[in-house]
């Protein structure tokens, strides 16, 4: 079946988080005065957010939590493993402060320009709406449809895929006339359950090891996906 559309992730695929990572890390423990190494944190917080995020995808918790709420309680929980004490809600504020001001990859606006050109476009983003659309507004990229797992009230790695059914339908295609391109397992792992072709945007050259989904292609970047699709 020929790919009709295409769907991006956010954060990490389009708008370059490890930018901001860091030094949002650096100006959290420095506006609190916390004596902690910015990078443990960041590790730390990082593997706390993506354990919790699949948790609740699968329902092991009662209702939907923003990733604002799922990020709060990493940080408790980091700041617990760090053995430090610190404002979790300032904190908070201080993370998606930063993460605001996350700046596009290079390539990125010639190669949605491309795939714009080809198929239609959504992106599908693990991300509140407050956090994505004043970044996406700015953007200003050439994209039919912006849906966040706020808005669809669930997360990539979903079992059930609700956010993926939504894009699908939103662009008028099957799942198999689509790829989902994405840098994280929920966006390999979502796609693939949702019967989309999974393309992991790997920049750092590591190497695939989830075992409950395997990508349909690899890219070191998104202009390597335009080619690839080709």
């Amino acid at each position: 079946m020929p790919i009709r559309a295409v769907t991006l992730d956010a954060y990490g695929t389009l708008f370059d988080l490890d930018a901001v990572m860091q030094p949002a890390c650096e100006r959290l423990l420095g506006e609190q005065r916390i004596d902690a190494w910015a990078e443990s944190l960041m590790c730390e917080w990082t593997g706390d957010f993506f354990a919790l995020l699949e948790r609740y995808s699968v329902r092991a918790a009662p209702g939907f939590r923003t990733v604002r709420e799922i990020t709060a309680e990493a940080l408790e929980s980091s700041f617990e493993r760090l053995g430090v004490s610190g404002d979790v809600a300032r904190g908070v504020d201080a993370w998606f402060e930063t993460v605001l001001a996350a700046p596009l990859y290079p390539e990125v606006r010639e190669a949605v320009a491309a795939l714009a050109g080809r198929y239609r476009l959504a992106v599908v983003s693990d991300a509140d709406d407050a956090v994505l659309m004043p970044a996406w507004r700015s953007a200003g990229l050439p994209v039919d449809i912006v849906l966040t797992s706020e808005r669809a009230r669930g997360y990539k790695i979903d079992p059930g895929g609700a956010i993926f059914r939504r894009a699908f339908e939103a662009l008028g295609v099957e799942p198999g006339e689509t790829a989902h391109v994405g840098d994280s397992r929920s966006d390999v792992v979502g796609a693939a359950r949702a019967g989309a072709t999974a393309v992991w945007l790997c920049r750092d050259g590591r190497r695939w090891d989830d075992g409950r989904a395997e990508p349909a292609f690899v890219a070191r970047d998104l202009a390597e996906v335009v080619r690839l699709l080709e």
